[in-house]
């Protein structure tokens, strides 16, 4: 038996076809996984890859290789972008089945897609609480391939938040170019622990604030002696003088190796090897990264997926509200509403004697459609949006305390 699992979710709809850094997605694609993620995948490690649904529903092309790694590759190669949707959910469900049924002790599933779910149905929709909690318990990596919309981004954090996965987006840029994408790409695998051959990067470049005395340090208790010790053993990349003022940068890496140093105990020899795997000057620290003892080796604290807010440019638009209608038989049957129409949402609130339409057997709230103008601009809000509920302002001054 392997001792471990890895599926790959591969994005397989006609978008991959669209075109990126002088070729298609999906070729770009299929150079990444050979040159830079199937690379990283041992030879005691099973693989397995499973393409979309083609549609919203039915079930998920699945093939397992074994520790073949060069038969995925091959696989990998021949694929074809002819999808008509992006069921995501629906297949990441199919794999977190796949993978439990598996006897492997370490699961991963790596899912890259270039789109959001488009099957109009929620996470919860399609996921149980059962399978949320299964999935918080595998090894889950969503990147998300050339995705810039802001709603699409925000769709997709808050798919990795709910199930724990780590996330990453890359290849969203205009022009850019195949070097920078693997360049890209190589940072957020080594982000997220799966690019074990690079060291960490550092957690930040440079730090805002004024120059810090000797004799401030020296009450946070950092001796100069024991900053000219770590100077003189290859570890602090600046020569520290009690005269010569120490900036935020350099106190931040002063206080990251003075912990380790001096702190914890450990030799100079295991202090070295543990820095080896880091990138000097080491401009880190214990908010940022952690010594996991088991693996020996460093690692970044999860963060929780981005949320996009964007800029809304105020003007009057109509907004496409996708919600399930019911038909009360007291009134006219002879109007239709189209499944590909575009209609205008108003809430009636409880007022049941105009003609509308109860959205919700259980509430007591009335929605009447009117057909919309669909030369205008259409607002389209999926799961992961963030709306901003106004209240129009009366013509005229604005009275004392008046809410906006």
């Amino acid at each position: 038996m392997a001792h471990a699992y890895f599926e790959i979710v591969f994005d397989d709809s006609k978008s991959m076809n669209n075109d990126l850094a002088g070729r298609t997605r999906l070729k770009v694609a299929k150079e990444l996984f050979e040159k830079d993620i199937l690379p990283l995948i041992d030879s005691n490690t099973e693989v397995a890859v499973r393409l979309l649904r083609r549609e919203c529903y039915g079930g998920s092309y699945y093939q397992n290789f074994g520790c073949d790694v060069d038969e995925c590759q091959n696989f990998i190669q021949e694929i074809v972008a002819v999808g008509d949707c992006t069921p995501l959910f629906n297949t990441m469900k199919d794999a977190l089945k796949t993978t439990l049924d598996n006897r492997a002790h370490h699961k991963t599933i790596f899912v890259l897609t270039d789109g959001v779910d488009n099957c109009s149905k929620s996470i919860s929709d399609v996921l149980t609480n059962d399978e949320l909690k299964y999935f918080k318990q595998i090894n889950v990596i969503l990147a998300q391939f050339t995705v810039s919309s802001g709603g699409d981004v925000n769709q997709l954090s808050h798919l990795a938040n709910t199930i724990g996965a780590k996330t990453f987006n890359f290849a969203s840029g205009a022009g850019a170019s195949m070097s920078s994408i693997r360049s890209e790409l190589k940072t957020a695998l080594n982000v997220i622990g799966m690019n074990k051959n690079e060291p960490l990067r550092q957690c930040f470049e440079e730090l805002p604030g004024e120059l810090i005395d000797w004799k401030d340090i020296e009450a946070m208790g950092i001796q100069l002696h024991q900053a000219k010790l770590l100077r003189h053993e290859e570890f602090l990349s600046w020569e520290p003088k009690y005269d010569d003022p120490v900036s935020p940068v350099q106190l931040a890496e002063l206080k990251f190796l003075y912990g380790i140093r001096f702190r914890t105990g450990i030799g100079v020899e295991m202090m070295r090897t543990m820095l080896s795997q880091l990138v000097k000057p080491y401009y880190y620290n214990s908010n940022c990264i952690y010594w996991h003892f088991e693996e020996a080796r460093w690692k970044y604290f999860p963060q929780p997926a981005p949320i996009v807010v964007e800029k809304i440019v105020e003007k009057e638009v109509e907004k496409l509200v996708e919600v399930e209608v019911y038909r009360n038989n007291q009134w006219n049957d002879s109007k239709r509403y189209y499944k590909d129409g575009y209609y205008l949402v108003e809430n009636l609130g409880s007022d049941s004697n105009s003609i509308a339409y109860n959205s919700n057997p259980d509430e007591e709230n009335y929605f009447k459609l009117s057909q919309c103008d669909v030369s205008k601009k259409v607002v389209r809000i999926r799961e992961g949006d963030i709306l901003k509920y106004v209240t129009a302002r009366t013509p005229g001054r604005p009275k004392k305390n008046q809410g906006l």
